[in-house]
């Protein structure tokens, strides 16, 4: 069967994503942790296991970034979980659509091979939707929202299914990441935005995956790094291959120690230069008015020397200053986001030793009230 242009793009991303999702603990957080149901606790997690390619046809097969999961529910009979992993940076209205015919799918195949439950019906089906993108999830969640609506009686056969949507960037981790949740230490890396907030979840999580036990986590982990956050983090960068998830942790603090200093020389070179330009007109300018008002030629002389050492030394200075307060809201945007207006203009009202204190809590501090407070 040829393949529809409408399949989705299979992705590094989806690759990498669907490595993490083969592993058992991951499951097994993912439905804990962010399916507030209460079936959830009905199920039997040491019966988890990922079903084979053997039950699943050559039409499911091409959604080869999905996975399917079973485990009993109640100590009695299998319930399936479908994982569809989602990387759209837009919405797919037609997902409930999509949903419907990978069931139908999946039920067929477990009809085929007669893994029906003990009264010879279809197990139930968990669908899930993880979605990535920076929008917000807005297509429907149940499959009735796409069909147009009809009177009375004949509303009866329209098809139903509703499927459970985790959207990553709406999820708040912090419950789940106190519990020990591997699935909310991926989102909050998916969900960091800056190097600094992504390292503090990878020492986070190489602590955790230390074990022997996660060993095949951590490669998961480690080739989902690769594939994804570094490129993300650092773009512009050819990154060597990283050969174990220990080596995570020093490549990103490797590159985030870089970007500081870049950050830092650049600042200071835009300063000096700005700095010595203003100096030069202002040493010029002073120079020529001292010099008319002597109406001499010595003092049109000293005073041009005068004003321009004069002019230099202040440009210098403001120069340098200019490039501490670039530096310092560079580094605070980064972490906590755009200054509001107010902030901005504030800072140029510290003193040096204010901003000496400011300049050693910036990778401590975190807000930016807390960065900013003065004792």
């Amino acid at each position: 069967m040829s393949k529809n242009n409408n399949d989705p793009v299979i992705t590094p991303h989806d690759h990498s994503y669907k490595l993490l999702f083969s592993q058992q603990i991951l499951v097994k957080d993912l439905l804990r942790g962010f399916v507030p149901q209460d079936w959830v606790g009905q199920l039997d997690f040491d019966t988890l296991e990922k079903v084979g390619t053997e039950y699943i046809s050559d039409e499911l097969l091409r959604r080869s970034n999905d996975l399917v999961w079973r485990l009993r529910l109640n100590g009695e009979n299998w319930i399936y979980v479908y994982v569809m992993l989602e990387f759209q940076s837009s919405n797919e209205r037609w997902m409930a659509l999509r949903l419907m015919t990978y069931i139908g799918l999946l039920y067929q195949d477990l009809v085929r091979n007669g893994k029906l439950t003990e009264n010879g019906k279809l197990p139930p089906i968990f669908p899930i939707v993880m979605h990535n993108g920076l929008k917000p999830w807005r297509s429907p969640l149940n499959l009735s929202e796409l069909i147009e609506s009809v009177p009375g009686d004949l509303a009866c056969y329209s098809p139903q299914l509703t499927y459970f949507l985790l959207d990553e960037g709406c999820q708040a981790t912090d419950g789940a990441a106190q519990r020990d949740n591997f699935a909310a230490d991926l989102i909050d890396l998916e969900c960091s935005t800056s190097s600094e907030e992504a390292l503090t979840v990878i020492k986070r999580l190489k602590a955790r995956l230390s074990h022997p036990e996660h060993r095949p986590l951590a490669e998961a982990f480690k080739a989902w790094v690769q594939a994804v956050l570094v490129k993300r983090l650092f773009p512009a960068e050819d990154i060597p291959k990283i050969g174990s998830f220990e080596e995570v942790t020093t490549v990103l603090e490797e590159r985030v120690d870089q970007w500081r200093n870049d950050i830092q020389r650049e600042a200071m070179r835009k300063g000096l230069l700005e700095g010595r330009e203003e100096g030069r007109q202002e040493g010029r300018l002073e120079g020529r008015q001292e010099g008319r008002q002597e109406g001499r030629q010595e003092g049109r002389q000293e005073g041009r020397l005068e004003g321009r050492l004069q002019g230099v030394q202040e440009g210098l200075e403001r120069g340098i200053r200019k490039a501490q307060i670039d530096l310092l809201s560079k580094q605070a945007e980064h972490r906590f986001g755009p200054l509001t207006l107010a902030m901005s203009e504030r800072l140029a009202e510290f003193d040096q030793k204010q901003f000496d204190v400011f300049g050693s809590r910036i990778f401590t501090a975190q807000s930016l009230d807390e960065l900013f407070q003065l004792a």
